[in-house]
């Protein structure tokens, strides 16, 4: 019996179409680009002055910036849920989030018990986003990679 092999004249061979990006996620990736990119910039404007101490409202403002890059970051991905016609692709990115969500969850609960009976040091607020972000995306990739 003879093996069937794929048509490698075809575009699509090479490229399964869950591989495909949709106008709504190239969009979304453009502006996930930026908005984490600035996200990155001010941490390290921070870390850079982080010797200078300004007062007044100066010193809210710096301490808001990557805020509002995360606020962007958000903003993104509910553009992109608004704009992506797939409702498949939309499902993964919302299984993504959630499950992005239960890994900060789980994440931040086993730190504060650990921290409260085994006196280990202090998780910082501010890496719950970057962590959030990372088991979201991760999320995402093995959800495409296992409906392909």
């Amino acid at each position: 019996m003879k093996e069937r092999t794929p048509d490698m004249s075809s575009p699509r061979s090479c490229s399964p179409q869950w591989l495909q990006k949709t106008p709504a996620a190239r969009r979304y990736a453009f502006r996930l680009s930026w908005a984490m990119s600035a996200f990155v910039v001010f941490n390290l404007a921070l870390l850079f002055f982080h010797g200078v101490h300004p007062r007044g409202i100066f010193a809210y403002l710096f301490a808001v910036l990557p805020a509002i890059a995360v606020i962007a970051t958000l903003v993104s991905g509910g553009m992109y849920l608004s704009e992506e016609s797939d409702e498949f692709q939309r499902h993964l990115f919302v299984q993504s989030i959630l499950w992005g969500v239960g890994g900060i969850m789980v994440l931040t609960s086993v730190w504060g018990w650990l921290q409260l009976y085994m006196h280990i040091g202090q998780f910082f607020t501010i890496w719950t986003f970057p962590f959030f972000l990372v088991f979201q995306s991760a999320t995402w990739q093995v959800l495409r990679w296992r409906h392909r």
